[in-house]
């Protein structure tokens, strides 16, 4: 094993570059999101960055968003800190033309060296571009097979399927896609939402008195796509005197003033909210112990061999049906 050590690049300015449209798929369109500072803070998605649209082909500037860039990471003696922008260069581009000149032109020489859409991480200090991570855009595929059969995707701003019941908007409700939306960049399916049942507020998830006041919900779509409610759980660990350090890092929306933090223990409040708690778990587990128990099955211990003549079997009925003639719920 060997330890590698860099040097960490003193940016002046950082960024995100995709070689493809990663909304649209559009293959002749490169994105370049930008931003002051080191990339921590557009990572963790506590700053808007600039967003520039460039036409992969001429190098031509199709659309420039300039973002509000209201916090920056900062390098100081024994690691990095955050600091608030000056207002004049918050509405200030921070790509020149030149440089999304450079940007692009080597967007379009790391695509054809891997021969497949990229994701890629830059920095400039100094006046000098430096590459810092390129990796393949693995949901390129994904959207390119949507555009292509959009009369068959029935998913993109429908909410309609599984329509779960949705309680009653509450004052504390601040609805994000902070993180969340790196791994569900897209309106998710049916396939997928049948993987995070807890995200969509089932009915089953949360039962309470009927004088109790209606649960808050934590996860539902908006056209589409996947939103977790943060001003929920930031309320849950508030009610319970629980500090919101975890929940302000992986958010970071009380640093861009969108909710209160809280950052304090409070044992009182939470000593008095354990009985109610301890409370729930016990007859969460009677009720568990009530409902008839299934018989176990007993299935005979398979070798190697006969395991993998099973798959086979599996994968050989798999490819014997024809899906196109599947609903939606068989599939």
């Amino acid at each position: 094993m060997a330890v590698v050590i860099q040097e960490m690049v003193p940016a002046t300015s950082v960024g995100v570059l995709f070689t493809v449209n990663p909304i649209t798929g559009v293959g002749d369109e490169m994105v370049i999101n930008a931003t002051w500072g080191l990339g921590e803070a557009l990572v963790g998605g506590q700053v808007t960055p600039d967003t520039i649209t460039v036409e992969k082909s001429t190098g031509r500037v199709k659309q420039f968003i300039v973002g509000d860039k209201s916090v920056m990471t900062v390098l100081i003696d024994n690691g990095t800190r955050e600091q608030e922008v000056d207002t004049p260069r918050r509405q200030e581009a921070v790509l020149s033309s030149e440089e999304i000149a450079q940007l692009t032109t080597l967007g379009c020489e790391i695509e054809q060296f891997f021969g497949t859409p990229q994701d890629i991480e830059w920095a400039i200090a100094d006046q000098h571009i430096f590459v810092l991570q390129s990796r393949p855009i693995t949901s390129h595929a994904l959207v390119e097979t949507a555009i292509r059969r959009q009369e068959d995707y029935n998913v993109p701003g429908d909410d309609s399927w599984d329509r779960p019941e949705v309680p009653p908007p509450q004052p504390f409700d601040l609805w994000t896609r902070t993180n969340l939306g790196e791994n569900f960049p897209f309106p998710v399916s049916p396939l997928s939402s049948t993987a995070w049942p807890a995200l969509f507020i089932q009915g089953e998830l949360s039962k309470r008195d009927a004088n109790a006041a209606p649960p808050a919900g934590v996860g539902r779509r908006f056209y589409g796509r996947l939103y977790i409610n943060e001003g929920s759980l930031v309320h849950t660990f508030t009610d319970l005197g629980l500090p919101t350090s975890f929940l302000d890092t992986v958010w970071g929306s009380s640093g861009r003033g969108l909710r209160p933090s809280d950052d304090t223990f409070h044992p009182l409040r939470f000593l008095s909210r354990l009985p109610s708690l301890i409370g729930q778990g016990v007859k969460m587990a009677r009720q568990q112990s009530k409902k008839p128990k299934q018989p176990k099955k007993r299935t005979p211990k398979l070798t190697t061999e006969q395991l993998f003549n099973q798959i086979d079997q599996w994968v050989s009925d798999f490819q014997a049906q024809d899906l196109s003639q599947l609903d939606d719920r068989a599939l």
